[in-house]
Parts: C-alpha cells; structure tokens; sequence
C-alpha cells in the first residue's frame, strides 16, 4: 500500500514537470484540496481549483523533484521533502524547497498541503516588503536594506521622513536598527518584531525584544502594515 502512495505522487510530479495537464488532473480526487503556505496559508477546497493551481505551476514550466520520507497510515499519507523550479520562482531562491504532504486514496490525490522552509519564507518576505505601506503613518522599505517612515502621504512624496534606519529579516522576525535621524529612538537602538503575513497585501508585526522605550510601550501589540498601492 505504501508503494502506491508514494508511486501516485511521484506521477503527479512527473505530470506535472511535463507538462501534461491531463494526466495531472486525472490524478487528482473528486474532493481534493491543496493547501499551501508560502508567505501566508492558501488552500483550494475542490479538484476544479486544485486542478487550477496544477495549470498554474504547468503554465510556469514548474519542474518537482521529490524525495518520499515517510508513508504511514497504510500508504495514505506521504511526506516528501519537494524542490521546485518554475518561472514565477525569484531566482535567488530557486528551487523552493518545502515539505509536502499527500493523502493518497486508491490511486489519487485527495490532499496536498506545501509547506515553505522557514529560510526562504524570509527570503520571499524580505523582497515582499520592499516598496510603501501605510500603518497610522507610512513606511517604505528599500531594497538595500534601509527604511523610512513618513507622517504623510505628501512627506512619503517628497521624502521628508521622521525616522529611519535600516532592517533586516532573519531567525523568524524582522530586526530594525534606528539612524541618525531618528526622532522615534535613539541612533542604534534595536527593536525586534515577530512577522505574520495575513495576505499579498496586508502583514503584522509586534515588537518582541527592544531597547527603544517608544517601542517597549507597545511591546507584544499588533501592528498591521497594508500595501500602499499607489503614492
């Protein structure tokens, strides 16, 4: 039994790694659903949307290897450690690699739940931030690794900011460090946030660990950053 679970994934992953839609649809179940967690949780609740997503990563020309770690439950359930080149894949973190897990029933694919390593959802949340974002005031981070934050849309215009510094992301939280013009912290002062993306255009932070007294009132507190589309 377990031979057929981890037989039915690897000919999902060829399917789709050649592209050939019919096969990847056929072998999914009337009720699949594939669930994914890149920088936040999505799942597709039926074979018409898990087919779908299948299309998707064929339309990007996705290639997945996969190495099977474990099927328990009678070959039901696989957990494979998956390596993904696509298109739509940023270059500095191809291939994404993830854990995967298939429930497998009689041959077909009744679930998939991906999963991306912790190392490179901070390398996709990193270059995520990048850009303008409004929180009560408005932040923009750059791709150098600094940011700045603004009062108002016409300061974030004009560039006449009231604190910055620079940031980075890694060990699961996004570090800050004030500049020399901060007139929120001291120049050097750090704050460290822990991060949770709540979709494409929305992420929160709470401040964890700081030496700004600003930041140390509203410790552990949720702070939602939202896209700012248009400046």
């Amino acid at each position: 039994m377990g031979l057929t679970g981890g037989r039915t994934i690897n000919s999902e992953a060829a399917a789709v790694s050649t592209g050939d839609r019919s096969a990847a649809y056929a072998l999914l179940s009337q009720g699949a659903i594939w669930s994914e967690h890149e920088l936040f949780w999505r799942v597709a609740p039926t074979q018409q949307h898990a087919g779908e997503r299948l299309h998707e990563l064929i339309a990007a020309r996705a290639r997945i290897e996969l190495d099977v770690e474990a099927v328990i439950a009678d070959g039901t359930m696989v957990i494979a450690a998956e390596r993904l080149w696509s298109d739509d894949a940023p270059v500095d973190i191809a291939p994404r690699r993830s854990t995967t897990v298939y429930l497998v029933e009689q041959g077909q694919v009744r679930g998939i739940t991906r999963v991306l390593s912790a190392e490179q959802r901070e390398a996709l949340m990193a270059r995520a931030m990048i850009g303008p974002w409004r929180c009560g005031a408005f932040t923009r981070f750059e791709a150098d690794g600094t940011y700045a934050r603004f009062l108002s849309l016409e300061d974030l215009r004009s560039g006449r900011s009231y604190d910055s510094g620079t940031y980075d992301v890694e060990g699961g939280a996004i570090t800050t460090v004030s500049g020399e013009d901060s007139q929120v912290c001291e120049a050097g002062q750090r704050a460290r946030f822990s991060w949770d993306v709540i979709d494409a255009d929305s992420f929160a932070v709470a401040a964890t660990e700081t030496d700004c007294p600003r930041f140390a009132r509203i410790a552990h507190m949720s702070i939602i950053f939202r896209r700012l589309h248009e400046e």
